[in-house]
């Protein structure tokens, strides 16, 4: 695409004509500015525009394959819970950075909704997400160590290249998103990871 075209896409989009956003992904996954990558997740995550400019067949290729491996691990209950957590689990596929992203946005709903933390275990929970955050800005073993206790303790398996766990982070996605998900609702979470990891996974 031209950078003419490119424009005309980007006003397009801005104009909200339908069908523009998904030509518009489409160009920057053609021109190295979008991941292909990235943008599977976004559609994942259920982003429509996504779908699109990956081709229906596209996505339901890996989704379809995606949905099967989530659904063995989470058995045949057909809870709006389980959805959520098999939903969460697919996550896995893009790796730590996006399992951490997702277990924040489910932290800050269910620290947001709860009402019987300990004071002492509020601070450390806070400590913990603002360690996670501070993580996922910079990647590396010095933030993945950061901090004290069990919520600092999750956030090292979950980072740490040296974790001995290797599917600590989408344990630590799941566990958190299932958690805020008692104390608020899965409809909250699921909203509040999709806003959080397509922010990401769009830039």
């Amino acid at each position: 695409m031209t950078d003419v075209r490119l424009r005309e896409a980007e006003r397009e989009t801005t104009q909200g004509r339908p069908g523009a956003r998904a030509r518009l992904l489409r160009a920057h996954v053609r021109t190295g500015a979008i991941d292909v990558g990235r943008l599977e997740l976004a559609a994942w995550l259920g982003d429509d525009d996504a779908r699109h400019a990956l081709g229906e067949g596209a996505y339901e290729g890996f989704a379809a394959d995606l949905r099967g491996v989530t659904r063995q691990e989470v058995g045949t209950a057909r809870t709006a819970g389980a959805d959520l957590v098999a939903w969460v689990l697919g996550l896995e596929r893009w790796g730590r950075q996006a399992c951490v992203r997702a277990a924040i946005a489910a932290a800050r709903v269910g620290l947001a909704e709860v009402q019987h933390l300990r004071q002492g275990d509020l601070h450390a929970a806070r400590e913990g997400l603002e360690a996670a955050e501070a993580w996922t800005r910079c990647p590396c073993d010095a933030h993945a160590r950061a901090g004290r206790g069990p919520w600092a303790d999750a956030l090292w398996a979950a980072t740490s290249s040296r974790s001995p766990e290797p599917r600590a982070a989408v344990i630590a996605a799941v566990r958190a998103a299932g958690w805020a998900a008692r104390v608020s609702s899965p409809s909250r979470v699921r909203e509040a990871i999709r806003g959080e990891l397509l922010v990401w996974a769009l830039i």
